[in-house]
Protein backbone atom coordinates (compact mmCIF):
# COMPACT_ATOMS: atom_id res chain seq x y z
CA UNK A 1 0.00 0.00 0.00
CA UNK A 2 0.73 3.86 -0.99
CA UNK A 3 1.95 5.86 2.22
CA UNK A 4 1.88 9.42 2.47
CA UNK A 5 2.60 11.14 5.59
CA UNK A 6 3.51 14.84 4.11
CA UNK A 7 -0.05 16.05 4.84
CA UNK A 8 0.01 14.10 8.13
CA UNK A 9 -0.47 16.32 11.58
CA UNK A 10 0.56 15.35 14.98
CA UNK A 11 -1.94 15.95 17.57
CA UNK A 12 -1.21 14.29 20.65
CA UNK A 13 2.24 12.14 21.41
CA UNK A 14 2.98 10.80 24.92
CA UNK A 15 6.23 9.39 26.28
CA UNK A 16 6.49 6.51 28.38
CA UNK A 17 9.91 5.01 30.04
CA UNK A 18 9.57 0.56 29.32
CA UNK A 19 11.62 -1.18 31.78
CA UNK A 20 12.21 -5.14 31.10
CA UNK A 21 10.40 -6.41 33.78
CA UNK A 22 11.96 -9.77 33.39
CA UNK A 23 14.98 -7.98 34.84
CA UNK A 24 12.63 -6.27 37.32
CA UNK A 25 13.13 -2.54 35.77
CA UNK A 26 10.34 -0.41 35.99
CA UNK A 27 7.33 1.07 33.91
CA UNK A 28 7.23 4.91 34.61
CA UNK A 29 4.51 6.52 32.60
CA UNK A 30 3.81 10.34 32.01
CA UNK A 31 1.25 12.00 34.02
CA UNK A 32 0.74 14.31 31.02
CA UNK A 33 1.01 14.55 26.98
CA UNK A 34 4.02 16.12 25.47
CA UNK A 35 4.05 19.53 24.34
CA UNK A 36 3.89 20.29 20.94
CA UNK A 37 4.28 24.28 20.52
CA UNK A 38 8.08 23.68 19.13
CA UNK A 39 7.04 23.62 15.65
CA UNK A 40 10.74 22.54 14.94
CA UNK A 41 10.99 19.82 17.61
CA UNK A 42 7.53 18.39 16.05
CA UNK A 43 9.14 18.51 12.45
CA UNK A 44 11.56 16.57 13.39
CA UNK A 45 10.01 13.89 15.55
CA UNK A 46 7.31 13.39 12.72
CA UNK A 47 10.25 12.50 10.64
CA UNK A 48 11.64 10.30 13.10
CA UNK A 49 8.32 8.78 13.49
CA UNK A 50 7.19 7.97 10.06
CA UNK A 51 10.98 7.75 7.92
CA UNK A 52 11.33 4.31 8.26
CA UNK A 53 7.88 3.47 6.81
CA UNK A 54 8.18 2.24 3.19
CA UNK A 55 5.80 0.46 0.52
CA UNK A 56 6.05 -3.13 1.73
CA UNK A 57 4.41 -5.98 4.01
CA UNK A 58 1.45 -4.77 5.97
CA UNK A 59 -0.07 -6.48 9.07
CA UNK A 60 -3.70 -6.22 10.38
CA UNK A 61 -4.20 -7.36 13.87
CA UNK A 62 -5.33 -11.14 14.95
CA UNK A 63 -6.74 -13.47 17.39
CA UNK A 64 -6.84 -17.28 16.87
CA UNK A 65 -10.44 -17.50 18.06
CA UNK A 66 -11.79 -13.76 18.27
CA UNK A 67 -10.04 -10.71 17.04
CA UNK A 68 -11.53 -8.81 19.46
CA UNK A 69 -9.39 -10.51 22.21
CA UNK A 70 -6.65 -9.07 21.10
CA UNK A 71 -5.32 -6.34 23.28
CA UNK A 72 -3.83 -3.87 21.40
CA UNK A 73 -6.58 -4.19 18.80
CA UNK A 74 -9.52 -3.37 21.72
CA UNK A 75 -7.06 -0.36 23.11
CA UNK A 76 -6.30 1.20 19.58
CA UNK A 77 -10.59 0.78 18.65
CA UNK A 78 -10.71 2.24 21.80
CA UNK A 79 -9.27 5.17 21.01
CA UNK A 80 -9.93 5.43 17.36
CA UNK A 81 -13.73 5.21 18.16
CA UNK A 82 -13.21 8.11 20.52
CA UNK A 83 -14.28 5.23 23.33
CA UNK A 84 -10.83 6.17 25.64
CA UNK A 85 -9.61 9.16 25.98
CA UNK A 86 -5.81 9.47 23.93
CA UNK A 87 -3.79 9.99 27.04
CA UNK A 88 -5.50 7.11 28.81
CA UNK A 89 -5.00 4.63 25.96
CA UNK A 90 -1.44 5.53 25.85
CA UNK A 91 -1.25 4.47 29.36
CA UNK A 92 -2.88 1.19 27.99
CA UNK A 93 -0.58 0.42 25.81
CA UNK A 94 2.59 1.69 28.06
CA UNK A 95 1.26 -1.41 30.15
CA UNK A 96 0.41 -3.76 27.77
CA UNK A 97 4.04 -3.49 25.92
CA UNK A 98 5.58 -3.69 29.14
CA UNK A 99 4.08 -6.91 30.49
CA UNK A 100 5.09 -8.31 26.91
CA UNK A 101 8.86 -7.04 28.35
CA UNK A 102 9.34 -10.20 30.10
CA UNK A 103 12.62 -11.88 28.14
CA UNK A 104 15.95 -11.11 29.63
CA UNK A 105 17.51 -9.76 26.24
CA UNK A 106 14.80 -7.13 25.54
CA UNK A 107 16.29 -3.66 25.79
CA UNK A 108 14.18 -1.03 27.52
CA UNK A 109 13.43 2.05 25.87
CA UNK A 110 11.45 5.02 25.40
CA UNK A 111 7.62 4.48 24.16
CA UNK A 112 6.27 6.58 22.11
CA UNK A 113 2.50 6.91 21.57
CA UNK A 114 1.34 9.17 18.78
CA UNK A 115 -2.29 10.31 17.61
CA UNK A 116 -1.88 11.38 13.10
CA UNK A 117 -4.66 13.19 11.14
CA UNK A 118 -4.84 13.47 7.81
CA UNK A 119 -2.30 10.70 6.59
CA UNK A 120 -3.25 9.38 3.33
CA UNK A 121 -3.06 5.72 2.30
CA UNK A 122 -4.39 4.68 -0.78
CA UNK A 123 -5.55 7.91 -1.75
CA UNK A 124 -7.29 7.72 1.24
CA UNK A 125 -7.24 10.35 4.09
CA UNK A 126 -7.31 8.51 7.59
CA UNK A 127 -6.36 9.31 11.11
CA UNK A 128 -3.91 6.91 12.69
CA UNK A 129 -2.50 6.10 15.84
CA UNK A 130 1.54 5.67 15.59
CA UNK A 131 3.34 3.25 18.73
CA UNK A 132 7.09 3.72 18.49
CA UNK A 133 10.03 2.31 20.74
CA UNK A 134 13.94 3.98 20.82
CA UNK A 135 15.98 1.24 22.65
CA UNK A 136 19.39 1.65 20.74
CA UNK A 137 21.56 4.82 22.06
CA UNK A 138 24.11 6.40 20.48
CA UNK A 139 27.34 9.20 21.54
CA UNK A 140 27.01 12.21 20.34
CA UNK A 141 29.68 15.48 20.79
CA UNK A 142 28.40 18.78 21.52
CA UNK A 143 30.88 21.15 20.69
CA UNK A 144 30.58 24.84 22.16
CA UNK A 145 32.39 27.96 22.51
CA UNK A 146 34.69 27.79 26.17
CA UNK A 147 36.77 30.72 27.85
CA UNK A 148 40.20 30.03 25.48
CA UNK A 149 38.62 28.04 22.82
CA UNK A 150 36.00 24.83 22.36
CA UNK A 151 34.93 22.91 24.86
CA UNK A 152 33.46 19.10 23.86
CA UNK A 153 31.07 17.17 25.80
CA UNK A 154 29.76 14.09 25.07
CA UNK A 155 26.29 13.10 25.15
CA UNK A 156 24.15 10.02 24.91
CA UNK A 157 20.84 10.41 22.86
CA UNK A 158 18.63 9.26 20.28
CA UNK A 159 19.85 8.90 16.48
CA UNK A 160 16.32 10.31 14.81
CA UNK A 161 17.72 8.94 11.30
CA UNK A 162 17.38 5.16 13.39
CA UNK A 163 13.69 4.12 14.22
CA UNK A 164 14.19 0.89 16.42
CA UNK A 165 10.42 -0.26 16.60
CA UNK A 166 7.56 1.29 15.43
CA UNK A 167 3.66 0.40 14.41
CA UNK A 168 1.17 2.74 12.26
CA UNK A 169 -2.58 1.66 12.61
CA UNK A 170 -4.37 2.99 9.95
CA UNK A 171 -8.12 4.10 10.63
CA UNK A 172 -9.39 1.58 8.19
CA UNK A 173 -10.62 -2.17 7.97
CA UNK A 174 -11.28 -2.01 11.21
CA UNK A 175 -13.62 -4.82 11.07
CA UNK A 176 -10.45 -7.08 9.99
CA UNK A 177 -8.40 -6.16 12.22
CA UNK A 178 -7.04 -2.67 10.50
CA UNK A 179 -4.16 -1.85 8.25
CA UNK A 180 -0.92 -1.76 10.07
CA UNK A 181 2.53 -0.57 9.47
CA UNK A 182 5.40 -2.57 10.90
CA UNK A 183 8.95 -1.50 11.43
CA UNK A 184 10.99 -3.34 13.68
CA UNK A 185 15.15 -3.19 12.95
CA UNK A 186 16.91 -3.83 15.82
CA UNK A 187 16.48 -8.07 16.84
CA UNK A 188 17.05 -10.57 14.32
CA UNK A 189 17.18 -13.60 17.45
CA UNK A 190 13.76 -15.38 18.57
CA UNK A 191 13.31 -13.05 21.55
CA UNK A 192 12.51 -10.56 18.76
CA UNK A 193 9.36 -11.60 17.41
CA UNK A 194 7.63 -10.08 20.99
CA UNK A 195 7.31 -6.28 19.07
CA UNK A 196 5.10 -8.22 16.27
CA UNK A 197 3.85 -11.88 17.64
CA UNK A 198 3.33 -11.07 21.89
CA UNK A 199 2.77 -7.37 22.00
CA UNK A 200 1.19 -6.44 18.51
CA UNK A 201 0.00 -9.90 17.37
CA UNK A 202 -0.75 -9.05 13.88
CA UNK A 203 -0.59 -11.39 10.78
CA UNK A 204 0.24 -10.25 7.36
CA UNK A 205 -2.05 -8.64 5.25
CA UNK A 206 -3.08 -10.71 2.19
CA UNK A 207 -3.07 -7.95 -0.12
CA UNK A 208 -1.39 -7.47 -3.81
CA UNK A 209 1.83 -6.81 -2.16
CA UNK A 210 2.22 -9.95 0.08
CA UNK A 211 0.52 -12.07 -2.83
CA UNK A 212 3.56 -10.43 -5.50
CA UNK A 213 6.09 -11.07 -3.23
CA UNK A 214 5.72 -14.54 -1.44
CA UNK A 215 5.07 -16.02 -4.67
CA UNK A 216 8.16 -14.77 -6.25
CA UNK A 217 10.04 -15.94 -3.20
CA UNK A 218 8.27 -19.82 -3.82
CA UNK A 219 9.88 -19.11 -7.41
CA UNK A 220 13.00 -17.87 -6.35
CA UNK A 221 13.51 -21.10 -4.54
CA UNK A 222 11.94 -23.49 -6.42
CA UNK A 223 15.15 -22.73 -9.06
CA UNK A 224 17.21 -23.17 -6.21
CA UNK A 225 16.03 -26.20 -4.71
CA UNK A 226 13.34 -27.71 -6.67
CA UNK A 227 14.07 -26.99 -10.01
CA UNK A 228 14.37 -30.93 -11.98
CA UNK A 229 17.58 -29.58 -14.44
CA UNK A 230 20.76 -29.92 -13.01
CA UNK A 231 22.26 -27.07 -15.92
CA UNK A 232 21.83 -24.03 -13.95
CA UNK A 233 21.42 -22.03 -16.97
CA UNK A 234 18.01 -23.29 -17.06
CA UNK A 235 17.44 -22.06 -13.76
CA UNK A 236 18.81 -18.65 -14.44
CA UNK A 237 16.40 -18.78 -17.58
CA UNK A 238 13.52 -19.60 -15.55
CA UNK A 239 13.99 -16.53 -13.04
CA UNK A 240 14.60 -14.16 -16.09
CA UNK A 241 11.65 -15.56 -16.99
CA UNK A 242 9.63 -14.86 -14.32
CA UNK A 243 10.94 -11.67 -13.77
CA UNK A 244 9.59 -10.66 -17.19
CA UNK A 245 6.17 -12.27 -16.81
CA UNK A 246 5.58 -9.91 -13.61
CA UNK A 247 7.19 -6.72 -14.87
CA UNK A 248 5.07 -6.82 -17.87
CA UNK A 249 1.61 -8.42 -16.51
CA UNK A 250 -0.93 -6.14 -14.32
CA UNK A 251 -2.40 -9.47 -13.12
CA UNK A 252 -1.14 -12.71 -12.85
CA UNK A 253 -2.91 -15.79 -13.63
CA UNK A 254 -1.58 -19.45 -13.03
CA UNK A 255 -2.33 -21.25 -15.74
CA UNK A 256 -0.78 -18.20 -17.98
CA UNK A 257 2.28 -17.99 -16.22
CA UNK A 258 3.08 -22.06 -16.09
CA UNK A 259 2.77 -21.81 -19.84
CA UNK A 260 4.66 -18.91 -20.44
CA UNK A 261 7.74 -19.80 -18.01
CA UNK A 262 7.85 -23.06 -16.77
CA UNK A 263 6.96 -24.73 -20.19
CA UNK A 264 8.40 -28.01 -19.99
CA UNK A 265 6.36 -30.65 -18.81
CA UNK A 266 8.30 -31.87 -16.32
CA UNK A 267 9.50 -28.38 -14.70
CA UNK A 268 5.47 -27.78 -13.87
CA UNK A 269 4.84 -31.27 -12.51
CA UNK A 270 8.08 -30.40 -10.24
CA UNK A 271 6.86 -26.91 -9.87
CA UNK A 272 3.39 -27.80 -8.55
CA UNK A 273 4.51 -30.17 -5.91
CA UNK A 274 7.21 -27.89 -4.72
CA UNK A 275 4.52 -24.96 -4.50
CA UNK A 276 2.48 -27.43 -2.00
CA UNK A 277 5.79 -28.16 -0.06
CA UNK A 278 6.40 -24.47 0.41
CA UNK A 279 2.99 -23.39 1.71
CA UNK A 280 3.31 -26.33 4.07
CA UNK A 281 6.53 -25.69 5.44
CA UNK A 282 5.97 -21.77 5.62
CA UNK A 283 2.90 -22.23 7.14
CA UNK A 284 0.91 -20.65 4.31
CA UNK A 285 -2.70 -21.40 3.39
CA UNK A 286 -1.39 -21.53 -0.49
CA UNK A 287 -1.13 -19.53 -3.22
CA UNK A 288 -3.60 -17.51 -5.30
CA UNK A 289 -4.59 -18.42 -8.71
CA UNK A 290 -5.08 -15.26 -9.38
CA UNK A 291 -4.15 -11.55 -7.94
CA UNK A 292 -2.84 -8.40 -8.78
CA UNK A 293 0.57 -7.77 -9.21
CA UNK A 294 2.35 -4.86 -7.03
CA UNK A 295 4.86 -3.27 -9.33
CA UNK A 296 6.90 -2.53 -5.87
CA UNK A 297 7.10 -5.68 -4.91
CA UNK A 298 8.51 -6.92 -8.06
CA UNK A 299 10.84 -4.47 -7.78
CA UNK A 300 11.86 -5.12 -4.50
CA UNK A 301 12.21 -9.01 -5.63
CA UNK A 302 14.44 -8.25 -8.38
CA UNK A 303 17.12 -6.91 -6.17
CA UNK A 304 17.20 -10.63 -4.42
CA UNK A 305 17.68 -12.32 -7.85
CA UNK A 306 20.79 -12.70 -9.33
CA UNK A 307 21.38 -13.83 -12.95
CA UNK A 308 24.22 -15.24 -12.55
CA UNK A 309 26.72 -18.45 -12.66
CA UNK A 310 29.27 -18.94 -10.59
CA UNK A 311 31.95 -21.24 -12.01
CA UNK A 312 34.59 -21.90 -9.36
CA UNK A 313 36.48 -19.36 -8.23
CA UNK A 314 37.39 -18.45 -11.78
CA UNK A 315 34.03 -16.92 -13.46
CA UNK A 316 31.07 -15.19 -12.93
CA UNK A 317 28.47 -16.16 -16.00
CA UNK A 318 25.62 -13.37 -16.15
CA UNK A 319 22.45 -14.36 -17.86
CA UNK A 320 19.78 -11.44 -19.07
CA UNK A 321 18.15 -14.13 -21.72
CA UNK A 322 18.35 -16.08 -24.88
CA UNK A 323 18.67 -19.42 -23.01
CA UNK A 324 19.08 -21.14 -26.30
CA UNK A 325 22.92 -19.01 -27.15
CA UNK A 326 24.27 -21.08 -24.33
CA UNK A 327 25.27 -24.66 -24.12
CA UNK A 328 26.62 -26.88 -21.74
CA UNK A 329 28.72 -29.87 -21.85
CA UNK A 330 31.43 -31.91 -20.65
CA UNK A 331 35.17 -32.32 -22.26
CA UNK A 332 36.36 -36.14 -21.13
CA UNK A 333 39.91 -34.73 -22.36
CA UNK A 334 40.23 -32.17 -19.82
CA UNK A 335 38.12 -33.68 -16.98
CA UNK A 336 36.03 -30.75 -16.77
CA UNK A 337 32.65 -29.21 -17.65
CA UNK A 338 32.06 -26.26 -19.64
CA UNK A 339 29.80 -24.01 -21.40
CA UNK A 340 29.86 -22.17 -24.49
CA UNK A 341 28.08 -18.95 -24.96
CA UNK A 342 27.14 -17.40 -28.28
CA UNK A 343 26.94 -13.99 -29.81
CA UNK A 344 27.04 -11.71 -32.49
CA UNK A 345 29.15 -8.90 -31.64
CA UNK A 346 31.62 -8.06 -28.32
CA UNK A 347 30.97 -4.55 -26.48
Amino acid sequence: MFFDFSTAEMTSVAIHKIGNKANEEPLILSKSLLDLGDTDLSQLLKSYFTGAFKEAINYQFAHPADLNLNEMYQVTSAILDGETGFFAGSLNIGQILYDRTNHTNIKSGELYVVHFMDCVLDEEMVDAVGIFKSENKETFLKVYPGETGFDLEAQEGVNINKLDKGAIIFNTNQESGYVVAVVDRTNKNQEAKYWKDDFLKVKPLEDEYYQTNQYLDMVKNFAIEGHPADDKSERVDLLNRTMGYFKEKDNFDEDEFQGIVLQAPETKEAFDSYKSHYASTHELDGFQDEFEISSPAVKHAKRGIRSVIKLDKNFHLYVHGKRDLIERGYDPDKGLNYYKVFFEEEH
